[in-house]
């Protein structure tokens, strides 16, 4: 039998006189808050998927809402139930600094841009790295088949400066005319992507000087425009919103709708439809349209999230209600409980309501609690303390065997010639 939110208000109450329901409910919170600064109960360990797949050459991806700061305990490829890669070449989590310097492969590192928690992967092991299909570059206006525009996109052109990869993007205007326009091109040199629809993804670029206009943009990808796959999306794939510069947007192929009979061995047509809000957003910019094959990753780790509803079974941060399940067992649920019970009383101290020998009473035996629980309890997460924390076996060596993938590259390997094989 788990305890719930009923339970906690109960045994607050015992422990604090004069305590109302309505009173230990707005504490519960900061209770967790504080229980999760000092502890890492075991039973707040999760699992979720990193996304829906990892792809080659796709680096950042949104972390689980409910992630303990950086406090990843293991990650594995799903179907084959082990480390990320290999135990032979563990997968290294590093500070951000060493993530952006790319000297180094098969590195993650948990981050912050714009406010929004992420995950960046430099090329893991496990992920086959040229496990990817070029549909058209964008680069051009007319190499690979002629781009054209309608209702309010205008002006395009080819933008040498802001890119993403080769020499070039694709730039255009949208204007305040109406609140829908798109971006075609129907005479490419035909692609086969057959092989890609059951675990494929089509990723695209888009650069926005003014995101809170893109209301969601929808992907058209056939053998004509008569015959086609099609989806929409309303955000980046590693973002809740559109951002300023460049969005890395993510079609599931196995989301996609068909429209007609489109050939998957013949694909010569694509088209990009923007919904906006009606106002104008000059300046956007669309580079390098691919497919990929992704794979399934599951990371574990430690939660902020100490409550589960009891209707859907969902994990959450505040109480709701009273049913509210707490996945602990009894010592952790007593430091919850304690918690709690000792942010009551203080508030009630501060208004003159309780004595201070009542919060020291409460505060000795947390104190006591956590000193036995530290004890019983040793956290699995490592504190990345050191340069990197390593995933699964630690093999590092000086040698030219597998055990020397972790380190640092040489001064000058890039312009040496020495840069990894992913480039396909």
């Amino acid at each position: 039998m788990r305890y719930t939110v009923f339970d906690l208000i109960t045994d607050v109450k015992r422990k604090v006189h004069d305590a109302t329901v309505p009173q230990i409910q707005s504490a519960l919170d900061e209770g967790r808050r504080n229980l999760i600064g000092k502890v890492k109960p075991p039973e707040m360990e999760r699992k979720a998927y990193i996304e829906q797949a990892l792809y080659p050459r796709v680096d950042k991806y949104a972390c689980p809402d409910d992630l303990k700061y950086q406090a990843i305990i293991d990650i594995k490829i799903l179907h084959k139930y082990r480390n990320l890669d290999t135990l032979w070449e563990p997968l290294a989590q590093v500070y951000q600094r060493e993530i952006d310097q790319k000297n180094r492969d098969n590195i993650f590192s948990i981050n912050w841009e714009n406010g929004v928690k992420l995950m960046t992967i430099n090329h893991p092991r496990g992920l086959k790295n040229c496990n990817h299909l070029e549909i058209n570059r964008v680069d051009s206006l007319t190499e690979n088949g002629t781009w054209n525009v309608g209702g309010n996109v205008v002006d395009l052109r080819v933008d040498e400066l802001n890119h993403i990869t080769k020499k070039a993007s694709l730039s255009f205007d949208i204007n305040s005319s109406s609140s829908a326009g798109f971006i075609e091109n129907f005479t490419m040199n035909p692609i086969d992507i057959n092989d890609y629809l059951g675990k494929g993804a089509i990723f695209s670029w888009l650069s926005l000087p003014i995101p809170k206009e893109m209301l969601s943009v929808r992907l058209s990808i056939g053998s004509d425009n008569a015959n086609y796959y099609y989806n929409t999306v309303n955000q980046p794939h590693d973002n809740n919103v559109f951002i300023t510069g460049w969005n890395l947007l993510k079609y599931m192929m196995s989301d996609m709708n068909s429209f007609g009979n489109p050939n998957p061995k013949a694909i010569t047509y694509i088209r990009l439809d923007f919904n906006t809000t009606g106002e104008a957003i000059p300046n956007c910019n669309i580079n390098a349209i691919n497919i990929r094959k992704g794979e399934v990753y599951e990371a574990k780790y430690n939660s902020a999230f100490c409550l589960i509803d009891a209707r859907t079974g969902a994990w959450k941060m505040k109480t709701t209600a009273n049913s509210d399940i707490f996945p602990f067992e009894e010592d952790s649920y007593q430091l919850i409980m304690l918690e709690t019970a000792l942010v009551v009383q203080k508030n009630l101290y501060g208004n003159n309501a309780g004595a201070k020998a009542d919060v020291t009473d409460i505060e000795d035996e947390l104190e006591k609690k956590y000193f036995q629980y530290r004890k019983d309890h040793k956290d699995q997460f490592i504190q990345p303390e050191q340069a990197t924390q390593i995933m699964g076996r630690q093999m590092y060596g000086y040698d030219d065997g597998i055990a020397g993938h972790h380190r640092h590259r040489p001064n000058g390997w890039y312009e040496q010639g020495l840069e990894d094989n992913s480039n396909c």
